[in-house]
């Protein structure tokens, strides 16, 4: 490719990333991407020969913005509990601050085709979907036990021992962590509605999501470890 087709071709993502989050992949035309990027439509079939194709280039990059990052804090097993739920929580807000319109439009296309955007999601994310095939199976750390996804299984495991311990309170680990993602992914999503809720403008809102990463981080600790409050009693 020459510097001006890589040009050219950042020009066709960003457009089709904004039009794709904007209508959905069923909504979106290729004429309508032509439009944003201020080509014509035969040049955008000469990059891109089909909307399918296109929109597949443009998850593929935004996974590899969001999701990549996020799974390398999920599975790293040298982070301790804390770290890893400060890291992952902050991480998460910090992306979805700079790209807002990435969790609606994921969430449109679960709904409208999910097996289109699981399929993507299996090719482009490492172990995503993986399973250990039976509850006594050995698992890479020489463990047995309950079957888990391996995706999440060093969180899961992290917290079943820290409950064995008696360091953290019981919870469920999967209700846990699920709960941990609804929290930063919700006021994205509702955006509209929350800031109608609130009666916030578009900057109060940016600045009440940055406390909120505070807030969500404060609240999941709280939740978790059964000496959280004390060791962090302001004296």
């Amino acid at each position: 490719m020459t510097k001006q087709d890589v040009q050219t071709d950042q020009i066709i993502l960003e457009a089709a990333r904004k039009v794709f989050q904007r209508s959905g992949f069923g909504g979106a035309r290729m004429q309508e991407i032509a439009d944003e990027a201020g080509i014509n439509k035969a040049s955008l079939h000469y990059y891109y020969r089909s909307k399918n194709k296109l929109f597949q280039t443009v998850f593929r990059e935004d996974i590899q913005l969001f999701l990549v990052p996020l799974v390398g804090i999920l599975r790293d097993p040298s982070l301790s509990l804390e770290v890893r739920i400060r890291t992952f929580v902050g991480s998460y807000i910090k992306t979805l601050t700079e790209n807002p319109g990435l969790p609606l439009f994921i969430m449109q296309e679960l709904s409208s085709n999910p097996g289109r955007l699981i399929s993507l999601l299996e090719q482009n994310v490492p172990g995503i979907g993986d399973r250990y095939d039976e509850a006594s199976a050995e698992r890479p750390d020489g463990e047995h036990g309950v079957r888990e996804t391996m995706f999440l299984g060093v969180f899961i495991r992290q917290i079943r021992h820290g409950m064995e311990s008696g360091e953290l309170n019981k919870v469920d680990p999967e209700q846990y962590i699920l709960s941990m993602i609804s929290m930063c992914v919700f006021p994205f999503v509702g955006r509209p509605m929350i800031r109608l809720l609130l009666g916030k403008d578009e900057q109060e809102y940016r600045d009440f999501l940055m406390d909120r990463e505070s807030e969500i981080i404060e609240y999941l600790l709280r939740v978790l470890f059964k000496d959280y409050g004390s060791r962090h009693a302001v004296s």
